[in-house]
Protein backbone atom coordinates (compact mmCIF):
# COMPACT_ATOMS: atom_id res chain seq x y z
CA UNK A 1 0.00 0.00 0.00
CA UNK A 2 1.26 3.58 -0.78
CA UNK A 3 1.06 4.43 3.26
CA UNK A 4 3.32 1.21 4.16
CA UNK A 5 5.73 2.30 1.53
CA UNK A 6 6.03 5.77 3.32
CA UNK A 7 6.82 4.29 5.91
CA UNK A 8 9.92 1.59 4.60
CA UNK A 9 10.53 5.36 2.94
CA UNK A 10 11.58 6.99 6.42
CA UNK A 11 14.43 4.52 7.64
CA UNK A 12 16.95 6.34 5.85
CA UNK A 13 16.18 10.05 6.45
CA UNK A 14 15.13 9.55 10.41
CA UNK A 15 18.50 8.25 10.59
CA UNK A 16 20.37 10.95 8.87
CA UNK A 17 18.22 13.31 10.61
CA UNK A 18 19.74 11.35 13.90
CA UNK A 19 23.17 11.50 12.97
CA UNK A 20 22.84 15.31 11.86
CA UNK A 21 21.41 16.29 15.31
CA UNK A 22 23.85 14.04 17.22
CA UNK A 23 26.30 16.40 15.21
CA UNK A 24 25.21 19.37 15.32
CA UNK A 25 23.78 19.82 19.15
CA UNK A 26 25.60 19.91 22.33
CA UNK A 27 24.01 16.55 24.21
CA UNK A 28 24.34 16.64 27.76
CA UNK A 29 26.22 12.32 28.47
CA UNK A 30 27.02 13.18 31.98
CA UNK A 31 24.80 11.07 33.63
CA UNK A 32 25.90 7.88 30.65
CA UNK A 33 29.29 8.67 31.38
CA UNK A 34 28.55 8.41 35.12
CA UNK A 35 26.82 5.24 34.73
CA UNK A 36 30.02 4.20 32.00
CA UNK A 37 32.42 4.89 34.99
CA UNK A 38 30.98 2.29 37.19
CA UNK A 39 33.11 -0.18 36.68
CA UNK A 40 30.85 -3.18 38.36
CA UNK A 41 28.52 -3.05 35.25
CA UNK A 42 30.12 -4.66 32.30
CA UNK A 43 26.87 -5.33 30.09
CA UNK A 44 24.37 -2.23 29.18
CA UNK A 45 21.20 -2.34 27.14
CA UNK A 46 19.96 0.46 25.67
CA UNK A 47 16.08 1.16 24.00
CA UNK A 48 17.39 3.90 22.03
CA UNK A 49 19.11 3.74 18.30
CA UNK A 50 21.86 6.36 18.84
CA UNK A 51 25.77 5.55 20.21
CA UNK A 52 25.85 7.32 22.91
CA UNK A 53 26.42 4.91 25.66
CA UNK A 54 29.03 3.11 23.43
CA UNK A 55 30.23 6.53 23.18
CA UNK A 56 30.69 7.21 26.76
CA UNK A 57 32.03 3.97 27.61
CA UNK A 58 35.14 4.59 25.30
CA UNK A 59 35.65 7.79 26.16
CA UNK A 60 35.74 6.72 30.27
CA UNK A 61 36.83 2.89 29.69
CA UNK A 62 38.78 3.12 26.71
CA UNK A 63 40.73 6.93 26.42
CA UNK A 64 38.14 7.19 23.44
CA UNK A 65 39.10 4.19 21.33
CA UNK A 66 36.11 2.35 20.22
CA UNK A 67 36.44 -0.48 22.04
CA UNK A 68 33.08 -1.16 23.55
CA UNK A 69 31.13 -4.37 21.97
CA UNK A 70 27.90 -3.16 20.44
CA UNK A 71 25.11 -5.92 19.72
CA UNK A 72 22.57 -5.14 17.72
CA UNK A 73 18.97 -6.68 17.64
CA UNK A 74 16.13 -6.26 14.74
CA UNK A 75 13.94 -9.25 13.51
CA UNK A 76 15.88 -9.36 10.13
CA UNK A 77 19.14 -8.31 10.44
CA UNK A 78 21.53 -9.24 8.07
CA UNK A 79 23.49 -12.60 9.12
CA UNK A 80 26.80 -11.12 9.08
CA UNK A 81 25.55 -8.32 11.71
CA UNK A 82 24.12 -11.03 13.97
CA UNK A 83 26.97 -10.94 16.81
CA UNK A 84 26.84 -12.01 20.57
CA UNK A 85 28.89 -11.74 23.49
CA UNK A 86 31.34 -13.95 24.32
CA UNK A 87 31.62 -17.24 26.00
CA UNK A 88 33.93 -15.74 28.32
CA UNK A 89 34.39 -12.13 29.12
CA UNK A 90 38.08 -10.51 29.87
CA UNK A 91 38.15 -8.07 33.30
CA UNK A 92 37.77 -5.25 31.13
CA UNK A 93 35.36 -6.24 28.45
CA UNK A 94 31.99 -4.12 28.41
CA UNK A 95 29.30 -4.38 26.11
CA UNK A 96 26.03 -2.42 24.75
CA UNK A 97 23.39 -4.13 23.65
CA UNK A 98 20.67 -2.29 21.56
CA UNK A 99 17.48 -3.96 22.25
CA UNK A 100 15.20 -2.02 19.56
CA UNK A 101 17.79 -1.51 16.82
CA UNK A 102 20.76 0.92 15.84
CA UNK A 103 20.20 3.28 13.73
CA UNK A 104 20.38 2.40 9.69
CA UNK A 105 19.48 3.20 6.32
CA UNK A 106 17.71 0.40 6.42
CA UNK A 107 14.89 -0.93 8.69
CA UNK A 108 16.93 -2.43 11.24
CA UNK A 109 15.68 -0.46 14.37
CA UNK A 110 12.10 0.47 15.64
CA UNK A 111 10.88 3.98 15.21
CA UNK A 112 7.35 3.62 15.56
CA UNK A 113 4.78 1.59 17.37
CA UNK A 114 4.72 -1.42 15.24
CA UNK A 115 8.03 -1.56 14.45
CA UNK A 116 8.29 -1.96 18.49
CA UNK A 117 5.57 -4.89 18.80
CA UNK A 118 7.44 -6.63 15.64
CA UNK A 119 10.56 -6.29 17.66
CA UNK A 120 8.97 -7.71 21.02
CA UNK A 121 6.99 -10.72 18.89
CA UNK A 122 10.04 -11.81 17.21
CA UNK A 123 12.49 -11.43 20.70
CA UNK A 124 10.15 -13.91 22.99
CA UNK A 125 10.31 -16.42 19.76
CA UNK A 126 13.98 -16.52 21.05
CA UNK A 127 15.09 -14.61 17.59
CA UNK A 128 18.54 -13.21 19.11
CA UNK A 129 21.87 -13.33 20.60
CA UNK A 130 21.16 -16.28 23.05
CA UNK A 131 24.46 -15.25 25.58
CA UNK A 132 22.96 -12.09 26.16
CA UNK A 133 19.45 -13.41 26.88
CA UNK A 134 21.29 -16.08 29.32
CA UNK A 135 22.74 -13.02 31.37
CA UNK A 136 19.28 -11.05 31.09
CA UNK A 137 18.02 -13.80 32.37
CA UNK A 138 20.46 -14.53 35.12
CA UNK A 139 21.45 -11.62 36.27
CA UNK A 140 19.75 -8.52 38.45
CA UNK A 141 18.61 -5.59 36.57
CA UNK A 142 18.63 -1.86 36.77
CA UNK A 143 16.39 -0.16 34.51
CA UNK A 144 16.68 3.69 34.28
CA UNK A 145 13.76 6.25 32.84
CA UNK A 146 12.54 3.18 30.29
CA UNK A 147 9.11 4.26 30.51
CA UNK A 148 7.43 1.74 28.87
CA UNK A 149 3.97 1.17 27.65
CA UNK A 150 2.56 -0.21 30.55
CA UNK A 151 2.34 -3.55 28.87
CA UNK A 152 5.48 -3.51 27.18
CA UNK A 153 6.99 -3.26 30.36
CA UNK A 154 5.49 -6.36 31.79
CA UNK A 155 6.48 -8.57 28.63
CA UNK A 156 10.22 -7.27 28.95
CA UNK A 157 10.12 -8.14 32.77
CA UNK A 158 8.72 -11.27 31.52
CA UNK A 159 11.41 -11.80 29.69
CA UNK A 160 14.21 -11.47 31.46
CA UNK A 161 12.75 -13.98 33.79
CA UNK A 162 12.94 -17.72 33.35
CA UNK A 163 10.50 -18.22 35.90
CA UNK A 164 7.13 -16.97 36.40
CA UNK A 165 7.29 -13.53 37.97
CA UNK A 166 5.02 -14.85 40.91
CA UNK A 167 7.24 -17.95 41.19
CA UNK A 168 8.92 -19.17 44.41
CA UNK A 169 11.88 -19.71 42.38
CA UNK A 170 12.98 -17.09 41.56
CA UNK A 171 16.52 -15.81 42.24
CA UNK A 172 16.82 -12.28 40.64
CA UNK A 173 15.43 -8.78 41.00
CA UNK A 174 14.93 -6.04 38.82
CA UNK A 175 14.99 -2.15 39.46
CA UNK A 176 13.20 -0.02 38.22
CA UNK A 177 13.66 3.97 37.92
CA UNK A 178 11.70 7.01 36.58
CA UNK A 179 8.88 8.98 36.50
CA UNK A 180 5.55 6.93 35.24
CA UNK A 181 2.93 9.06 34.41
CA UNK A 182 -0.93 8.62 36.53
CA UNK A 183 -1.74 6.05 33.89
CA UNK A 184 0.65 3.94 34.25
CA UNK A 185 0.02 3.28 38.22
CA UNK A 186 -1.28 -0.54 37.51
CA UNK A 187 2.05 -1.64 36.66
CA UNK A 188 3.31 -0.85 40.10
CA UNK A 189 0.21 -2.28 41.60
CA UNK A 190 1.15 -5.31 39.16
CA UNK A 191 4.49 -5.33 40.53
CA UNK A 192 3.22 -5.61 44.30
CA UNK A 193 0.84 -8.43 43.26
CA UNK A 194 2.76 -10.49 41.17
CA UNK A 195 6.61 -9.57 41.39
CA UNK A 196 7.34 -8.90 44.73
CA UNK A 197 11.11 -9.54 43.99
CA UNK A 198 10.40 -6.40 41.58
CA UNK A 199 11.04 -2.45 43.06
CA UNK A 200 10.17 0.48 41.86
CA UNK A 201 11.75 4.21 42.65
CA UNK A 202 9.32 7.06 41.37
CA UNK A 203 12.90 9.55 41.22
CA UNK A 204 14.34 11.52 38.69
CA UNK A 205 16.67 9.26 36.45
CA UNK A 206 19.42 11.84 36.27
CA UNK A 207 19.43 12.21 40.01
CA UNK A 208 19.54 8.61 40.53
CA UNK A 209 22.42 8.29 38.04
CA UNK A 210 24.09 10.89 40.02
CA UNK A 211 23.86 9.86 43.66
CA UNK A 212 24.93 6.24 42.16
CA UNK A 213 27.70 7.28 41.18
CA UNK A 214 28.79 9.05 44.27
CA UNK A 215 28.24 5.91 46.38
CA UNK A 216 30.23 3.46 44.27
CA UNK A 217 32.88 6.34 44.18
CA UNK A 218 33.07 6.63 47.76
CA UNK A 219 33.01 2.98 48.26
CA UNK A 220 35.03 2.36 45.24
CA UNK A 221 38.23 5.34 45.52
CA UNK A 222 40.79 3.41 43.81
CA UNK A 223 38.63 2.23 40.73
CA UNK A 224 36.80 5.63 40.74
CA UNK A 225 40.42 7.33 40.58
CA UNK A 226 40.96 5.19 37.25
CA UNK A 227 37.67 6.54 35.18
CA UNK A 228 37.06 9.32 36.76
CA UNK A 229 34.28 11.30 35.14
CA UNK A 230 35.63 14.26 34.53
CA UNK A 231 32.89 16.61 32.07
CA UNK A 232 29.79 15.54 33.01
CA UNK A 233 28.89 19.02 32.70
CA UNK A 234 28.68 19.88 28.89
CA UNK A 235 26.48 22.33 27.29
CA UNK A 236 22.57 21.30 28.20
CA UNK A 237 20.80 20.76 24.76
CA UNK A 238 17.66 23.13 24.03
CA UNK A 239 14.39 22.60 25.39
CA UNK A 240 12.66 21.23 22.33
CA UNK A 241 15.74 18.36 22.13
CA UNK A 242 15.03 17.50 25.50
CA UNK A 243 11.43 16.93 25.48
CA UNK A 244 10.40 12.67 25.35
CA UNK A 245 11.30 11.16 22.29
CA UNK A 246 13.35 9.58 20.18
CA UNK A 247 12.85 11.52 17.17
CA UNK A 248 14.47 14.86 16.29
CA UNK A 249 13.99 16.65 12.54
CA UNK A 250 15.98 19.63 12.33
CA UNK A 251 16.57 21.06 8.85
CA UNK A 252 17.29 23.61 6.85
CA UNK A 253 15.05 26.66 6.02
CA UNK A 254 15.03 25.78 2.29
CA UNK A 255 13.65 22.12 3.24
CA UNK A 256 10.80 23.14 5.65
CA UNK A 257 8.13 22.05 3.26
CA UNK A 258 10.13 18.25 2.90
CA UNK A 259 11.01 18.57 6.74
CA UNK A 260 6.62 19.26 7.17
CA UNK A 261 5.68 15.99 5.16
CA UNK A 262 8.34 14.18 7.38
CA UNK A 263 6.85 15.02 10.73
CA UNK A 264 3.53 14.55 9.23
CA UNK A 265 4.26 11.00 8.28
CA UNK A 266 6.05 10.47 11.30
CA UNK A 267 3.07 11.37 13.52
CA UNK A 268 0.71 9.24 11.70
CA UNK A 269 2.22 6.06 11.57
CA UNK A 270 2.69 6.31 15.31
CA UNK A 271 6.85 7.49 15.61
CA UNK A 272 7.76 9.09 18.40
CA UNK A 273 8.56 12.88 17.25
CA UNK A 274 10.18 14.95 20.38
CA UNK A 275 11.11 17.79 18.75
CA UNK A 276 9.64 19.73 15.64
CA UNK A 277 11.73 23.12 14.84
CA UNK A 278 8.85 25.34 13.31
CA UNK A 279 10.82 28.52 13.51
CA UNK A 280 13.88 27.40 11.26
Amino acid sequence: SRAGKRIKDLYRPVNDILGKVLAEHAVDTGPLRQLAAIRHFDLFATTTPDDLLARALDAVRFDGLRQTDEIEYAPKLPTDRRRDIPEVMSSKYAAVFYVFGKADVSPFYAIHDEDVLEFAYTMQAGNGPERIFSQLRSRNLLLIGCNFADWLSRFFLRLSNSERLSSDQRNKKEFFVGHKGPEDQDFTVFLERFSQDSRYYPTDARAFVAELYRRWSERNPAASAATAVTDVTQPAPSAELSASGTIFISYSSDDIGAAKKLFGDLQEIGGDVAWFDKTA
